[in-house]
């Protein structure tokens, strides 16, 4: 049976959203249950669930005491994060999706380094599981080796595509310094950037490791690989969200964010949903073009902005065809190698 210490101040409490994730999330648990480190608690918290997830949860609280299972009515991820948030007794917060999993000495290297740099947050590094095959996410060089980074970089971490993204799942939290601060539920992109904006302006000891320790699953059937649906513009109020919170130097980061999803979203629906297509352009043409030139954005981006200056249609053909190679898994492969 399990420390009481343990169930009540545990070290990590580790968040897990579950909905409609049966096929995975036996791994997923798993992956945290033959963990080398012990001083855990594992919040499973079901969102409405309708295939087995539950019951998966159910068994695992039962016949595990560091285990917690929470049932829900579906309100989003968003809203389920905040109801792990408030039941979490730990000393620092980790958010693992459900049909994700962890490396084995991944509570360890994170108990390891938090220990020496007493961080409010740390960023790691993670790996990309596709069609049976995992792919480490590149890092540039300044985010390689372990290091405390500035408010700057912190940012810049999440704005650039060699840094370690805006998602919430590979960061460690120290849970008093998030109080206060939730996902928003009326959004259902980009909440995790948002509320990592907002964490990184509370916060003063920031560090990184370039350890690959949480493995992403990409799925087809994913919220962020969905289809147009008007969820999706949300994105867009997450840009505005973005905005006001993050200092004023990566503002014109979200201001080319703004342009690229606009590009991006006329070229999933030019073909299929005339009405959602003219929405984008209409929305592209009300923007200035104060930043495009700016060195933040890869040549693509800006080959694509300034055609859409002049074609919107011209660009999002070319967004369309460009996105339809990335997808390919010679593209990963021809990645991976660089």
């Amino acid at each position: 049976m399990g420390d009481n210490t343990i169930l009540n101040n545990p070290f990590f409490s580790i968040i897990v959203p579950v909905y409609n994730t049966g096929r995975y999330l036996e791994y997923c648990i798993n992956s945290v249950v033959n963990q080398k480190f012990c001083d855990y608690e594992l919040i499973l918290i079901n969102d409405g669930s309708t295939d087995n997830s539950m019951d998966i949860c159910n068994y695992y609280s039962d016949n595990y005491d560091q285990i917690i299972a929470i049932d829900k009515m579906n309100s989003g991820v968003s809203e389920t994060r905040n109801v792990g948030i408030d039941a979490a007794k730990g000393k620092y917060i980790v958010f693992l999706d459900s049909d994700d999993f962890v490396t084995r000495d991944f509570l360890n290297i994170l108990y390891n380094n938090i220990v020496v740099s007493c961080a409010d947050v740390l960023f790691f590094n993670f790996y990309i599981s596709k069609d049976g095959n995992s792919y480490e996410h590149k890092l540039s060089h300044y985010f390689s080796v372990p290091r405390k980074l500035n408010k700057e970089h912190s940012f810049r971490s999440i704005f650039d595509k060699m840094g370690f993204g805006g998602y919430s799942c590979n960061k460690v939290y120290l849970k008093s310094l998030i109080s206060g601060i939730s996902f928003d539920r009326n959004i259902y992109f980009l909440e995790d950037e948002v509320f990592n904006a907002e964490v990184l302006n509370r916060a003063d000891k920031i560090y990184c490791i370039p350890d690959s320790i949480y493995i992403y699953r990409q799925r087809k059937d994913s919220m962020v690989n969905s289809g147009l649906t008007e969820k999706g513009l949300t994105y867009f109020d997450a840009l505005d969200m973005l905005e006001k919170i993050v200092p004023y130097e990566f503002k014109k980061n979200v201001y080319l964010l703004r342009k690229i999803a606009l590009i991006s979203f006329g070229s999933k629906s030019f073909l299929h949903n005339k009405e959602y297509f003219y929405r984008m352009k209409k929305k592209y043409a009300e923007q200035a073009n104060i930043y495009d030139n700016c060195q933040i954005i890869g040549a693509f981006e800006k080959i694509v902005i300034k055609l859409a200056n002049k074609s919107f249609i011209s660009a999002v053909i070319l967004f369309k065809a460009k996105s339809s190679i990335v997808k390919t898994r010679i593209y990963y492969l021809y990645k991976n190698e660089l």
